[in-house]
């Protein structure tokens, strides 16, 4: 009786699901099925512990449950350091809830500069939308800061009424001060649903800088215990700018000889 289908009848009762099988039952069976959240999760959402009990008519009974994830916006970072840039990539709406007069407002941490020319918003199938009819962009500047620390996106014509129910990838790119390590960008999506109720959906997502590209240099060391030497290794101008007047100034310890012509400096790219 492997993998047959068993003759039975599904009824419903609000939340309540009856199988009766007519035939009756000599072998064990598996039923499956899926249910999905009857309600929009989103901030406001507070019991996230879900449910589901199974009891026979025997009198028989066993449960499971488990967590909503509040995932319907996620965000990631990738780094660019020749460019001195961050890829951000934001996917919306993963659950393809209908939403209605959608924005998103996305806040950065200082030393992070939005650039504006970079933003690019794709529908579930990869079609880009039209910057000029299907959402308006605006900045802020941050306060006593000419450099633009937030930005609202939001979406125009039938995409804000009646509305969409697609998901979305919004990426775009900031530049960042690279003497800096900590970083943070947050954003907040809000929609209002088709009863007209308000929804939002926020995500912060740190990032950290390379420690070697923070201070600009590293120095290592490795000791031959045949010749009795310490050979030190040095590496500055990880940023790779333009330098001019640059010295370098290497303290040696009492208890070390600094053995001549033995420096070698090698130039990177």
């Amino acid at each position: 009786m492997a993998n047959e289908i068993v003759p039975a009848k599904v009824t419903f009762n609000g939340n309540k699901m009856t199988v009766t099988f007519p035939d009756g039952l000599s072998e064990p069976v598996n039923i499956t099925y899926k249910t999905k959240v009857s309600s929009v999760v989103d901030d406001s959402t507070t019991d996230k512990n879900i449910t589901n009990e199974v009891k026979t008519d025997t009198g028989i009974t066993s449960s499971n449950g488990g967590t909503i994830s509040n995932d319907g916006i996620t965000k990631d970072g990738s780094i660019d350091y020749k460019n001195r840039q961050i890829t951000w990539t934001i996917k919306i709406n993963k659950y393809k809830y209908l939403m209605k007069d959608w924005s998103l407002t996305d806040t950065m941490s200082p030393g992070l500069t939005f650039e504006k020319g970079t933003l690019s918003i794709k529908d579930s199938k990869g079609a880009t939308l039209d910057s000029t009819t299907d959402y308006t962009l605006t900045t802020t500047a941050a306060p006593n800061d000419k450099s633009n620390s937030s930005f609202n996106v939001k979406f125009e014509g039938k995409l804000a009424d009646p509305g969409t129910s697609d998901s979305y990838t919004i990426t775009y790119k900031t530049s960042f001060d690279n003497r800096r390590q900590n970083y943070w960008n947050e954003a907040a999506s809000t929609w209002t649903d088709s009863k007209g109720y308000p929804h939002t959906n926020t995500v912060k997502k740190p990032i950290n800088l390379d420690d070697r590209y923070v201070k600009d240099a590293t120095k290592e060391g490795s000791y031959d215990a045949t010749t009795k030497e310490i050979t030190w290794k040095i590496i500055v101008n990880y940023n790779q700018v333009e330098l001019s007047g640059a010295t370098i100034t290497d303290v040696i310890q009492d208890n070390q000889k600094y053995q001549r012509y033995h420096v070698l400096i090698v130039f990177r790219s």
